[in-house]
């Protein structure tokens, strides 16, 4: 019989330990057995490593049975969390975990963010051994939603921002209603910008709805007669917002926007300078429809009599809208020349009218320019650089007005860069 390497005592054929010293001293793989060297690190015969193996049971065949581990992962819109443990160690864990995840599940439901918890196991048969003091983990998907929603109706009506809203938007149950136009801004686009802002903030805080459908936004931007060109291409491109199949909601830098909008609102110090139907505008002073008043002779200034904007205008302002050509009219035309400005004008009128005959006042193209497109051009101004290119074929002069002429037409519509189909610009 062979003798311990290290001890030199005697050993039988059964022994795998040295009976003396308790060094392994023959493969632990039953179908192996062979004896080890001395220093040996790996069987020489069939590559077991020294210490593995399970006496009675082949090494290729040896199971190892991995414990039960158990996934939890929660996400929101600022922060995640993915960690894995065993059943072992869940007890000791679990209260410490549910505390953490009670706490921000409360408080995200109270800022109306959508969470979620989603625990899995590795293995078919494992559980998620959390203690049952602690509700929050234990509760149905339906219960947690109810509760959410209450959270966050008391949490509105104690809200600052949620006490501004009210007073802005009336709540008619499917959607809001523009209440208190009051948003302090400093022109048409910007209170569209403004009144966006405050709009999808306002379901955020009052409804607990992130996203809002574009054409309930649409439909309030319409009502307040600030949807145009220039608001269309601001939606589009703002980073402000996010727009993903026919839904819209504020990202951060929308929301911290809408909170400015509503301290700016709040405030008595700031002058509300536009508003839906304003009159004002640049200094105090609007542009009407035949406001020129020359004083006396030799006279090098002019006085100027305004008045509210022509009802007139206003529908050609509102059918261009609907019109939804996808031109934006200020910036195809801020750059060109007065006479430019005003053949555009024509057009555009030409257009939301569909009268091909239509004679329009230089005081009316001015008011257009602006209440459309937000370019002023002085009445004066208008009247003779028309004047000059009257009868030129793109424009002529009739009585008191002027009308747009094919030559005309086809060059506002290059302008805007539309086509020409079956002879007609679309």
């Amino acid at each position: 019989m062979p003798a311990c390497f290290s001890c030199q005592s005697n050993l039988s054929a059964d022994d795998i330990y040295c009976p003396s010293c308790g060094i392994q001293v023959q493969c632990k793989n039953h179908e192996c057995g062979s004896w080890l060297k001395s220093n040996a690190r790996f069987c020489n015969v069939c590559g077991t490593s020294v210490g593995e193996g399970i006496a009675g049971t082949s090494s290729r065949q040896a199971v190892t049975l991995s414990p039960a581990v158990n996934k939890l992962e929660y996400k929101d819109k600022e922060c995640s969390l993915k960690t894995e443990f065993t059943n072992e160690v869940s007890e000791s864990l679990g209260i410490q975990i549910g505390s953490i995840l009670g706490t921000r599940i409360g408080a995200k439901a109270a800022q109306r963010q959508h969470t979620y918890i989603q625990t899995t196991s590795a293995l078919e048969d494992s559980h998620l051994l959390l203690p049952a003091t602690v509700p929050a983990l234990s509760e149905s998907e339906n219960e947690v939603t109810e509760q959410t929603v209450s959270v966050s109706a008391k949490s509105s009506d104690a809200s600052p921002d949620a006490e501004s809203l009210k007073q802005i938007f009336r709540d008619k149950g499917d959607r809001f209603k523009l209440n208190d136009p009051r948003l302090k801004a400093g022109s048409k686009l910007d209170y569209a910008r403004r009144l966006t802002y405050t709009f999808l903030f306002a379901y955020e805080e009052l409804k607990g709805q992130d996203q809002v459908s574009c054409s309930n936004l649409n439909d309030i931007l319409n009502d307040a007669g600030v949807y145009d060109g220039n608001t269309s291409t601001w939606l589009k491109n703002t980073p402000d917002l996010s727009i993903e199949e026919g839904m819209i909601e504020l990202r951060v830098t929308g929301r911290e926007a809408a909170r400015k909008v509503l301290r700016e609102f709040s405030d008595p110090n700031i002058e509300d300078k536009w508003q839906p139907g304003s009159t004002s505008r640049g200094r105090g002073k609007t542009i009407s429809k035949d406001n020129v008043d020359e004083t006396s002779a030799g006279s090098k200034s002019v006085k100027r009599k305004f008045s509210v904007v022509s009802k007139d205008v206003e529908e050609w302002t509102k059918n261009w809208n609907a019109l939804a050509l996808g031109v934006n009219g200020h910036s195809v035309i801020k750059d060109c020349s007065v006479a430019e400005k005003g053949i555009f004008a024509l057009w555009a009128i030409r257009r939301a009218t569909s009268d091909a005959h239509k004679v329009v006042s230089a005081g009316r193209l001015a008011n257009f320019l602006y209440q459309a497109f937000e370019i002023k051009v002085d009445e004066r101004s208008i009247r003779r650089a028309l004047k000059e290119i009257a009868n030129k074929g793109k424009v002529i002069q009739v009585a008191e007005g002027f009308q747009l002429q094919p030559p005309g037409m086809e060059a506002a519509a290059k302008m805007a860069g539309l086509t020409r189909v079956s002879g007609v610009f679309a």
